[in-house]
């Protein structure tokens, strides 16, 4: 978490928020992150975009945690007072083993949306009784509602990470009637909570940050489409990303997702002082694990994306979830996990009008050599990609040569020698 600690009032509702208001909840919070502004409450009602719910509170160290119910409102003054009482009757031994229970089985983390920002917020999460999303039989034909539920596909989520031609095969739709339901899928796992307005006359253009990349590759650059850059290990992939992100303009922002740790924000700086900017306006998420990453682009993303005018998504890097550990249903749902993450990202590129930048790890090939990570799984799932590697034998420290190798504007096997110096990559 940063610096400055933040309410638990706070954090109580974004919390049930990020849950989308579920049926009840649970979860630690640590005492050290927080401001305990709700300290000698033990079960209060608490409002949540009008919707009540009864909070059970419990102050155990190293944590606070909360049990929320949706439940109507009641005076709950006498209850507060009797668990009140009862901490002090039984002199707290039950609140330190409630203690020792959180550090012994709440391992799970994950990050949430706190006061409009991807904070690196980090919650143990218990449970949630939160209610799965299904269709309606008013979204659909009374026909193609009969087809879903014959199927057992009324669940939306999996329409997000069954793969495209195991759905045609399975209920003989078409393609085209196939990604219109994933779109409504996506619609309603991700609601849009609110709209950005627009004004269609203004364009925006997007830029390396370098003047020699962008005279060469700035087609590659262009709303609804998702740019992957791979390269080996200190190739220079991180240092592209993060020029982009110090190139966009004040009143835009970006969106930075970190899934191999906490990305250089001294670098950043320094790329945006070299820009003459005083600051990135860049919003940084960190995902450790394949289920925060997930988690982090089907729901936390699509809320940021609707409250703040981003114009730019990194994702550094797409392989690093999945190569360091295995996917709990192996191959076939790590292919299905990978599927869902790029459909969504190509979705949330096409609807809010952002350019989403992969950044992609080297794998070895026995045959072909260096290849990029994850295979012909994610390759379909990309509009262009870009090579970037080490120049061998070169005089000049720090060259780097980018070459395409997949794009529907420039000629495959193009490439432009740039030179990495304290100013970026140029």
């Amino acid at each position: 978490m940063s610096a400055a600690r933040i309410r638990a009032s706070v954090v109580l509702t974004a919390y049930i928020k990020h849950r989308r208001h579920p049926a009840w909840t649970a979860f630690y919070i640590k005492q050290k992150d927080i401001i305990n502004d709700q300290f000698g409450l033990s079960h209060f009602n608490w409002n949540v975009d009008d919707t009540n719910y009864h909070i059970l509170r419990t102050g155990c160290y190293p944590y606070v945690k909360y049990h929320c119910t949706k439940a109507p409102y009641v005076n709950l003054e006498i209850d507060n007072l009797f668990y009140g009482t009862l901490k002090v009757v039984n002199l707290g031994i039950p609140l330190v083993l409630y203690g020792l229970a959180g550090l012994m089985f709440a391992k799970h983390k994950e990050f949430i949306l706190v006061e409009g920002k991807m904070s690196s917020f980090k919650v143990s999460k218990g449970r949630d009784g939160r209610q799965v999303i299904v269709f309606s039989k008013e979204d659909f034909s009374h026909s193609t509602y009969k087809l879903l539920v014959q199927h057992n596909l009324t669940i939306c989520e999996k329409w997000l990470v069954i793969p495209e031609q195991d759905l045609i095969e399975q209920t003989g739709l078409t393609l085209t009637a196939i990604r219109q339901i994933q779109k409504l899928a996506s619609d309603k796992v991700c609601p849009i909570i609110k709209a950005i307005k627009v004004d269609p006359a203004k364009t925006f253009d997007w830029s390396f940050g370098s003047r020699r990349l962008d005279s060469s590759f700035q087609c590659l650059l262009r709303e609804g489409k998702v740019l992957e850059i791979w390269g080996s290990s200190g190739s220079g992939k991180t240092q592209v990303a993060l020029q982009m992100c110090a190139s966009i303009p004040p009143n835009f922002c970006s969106a930075y997702i970190s899934t191999e740790g906490d990305i250089s924000t001294s670098r950043l700086f320094d790329l945006c002082i070299a820009r003459g900017m005083t600051t990135a306006n860049c919003d940084v998420q960190t995902c450790n694990t394949v289920e925060s990453f997930t988690d982090c682009v089907l729901r936390q993303l699509p809320l940021l994306l609707a409250q703040k005018p981003v114009k730019l998504i990194v994702i550094d890097s797409i392989a690093a979830p999945f190569r360091a550990g295995e996917v709990e249903g192996g191959g076939v749902r790590r292919a299905q996990k990978i599927r869902s993450i790029g459909q969504q990202l190509k979705y949330l590129a096409s609807e809010f009008k952002v350019l989403v930048i992969i950044l992609n790890q080297a794998t070895d090939h026995p045959l072909k050599g260096k290849q990029p990570a994850l295979g012909m799984t994610w390759s379909y799932l990309i509009n262009s990609r870009l090579r970037i590697e080490k120049i061998e034998n070169s005089t000049l420290i720090g060259a780097r040569r980018i070459s395409i190798e997949k794009s529907a504007c420039i000629k495959m096997g193009t490439y432009v020698d740039c030179v990495i110096q304290k100013e970026g990559l140029l």
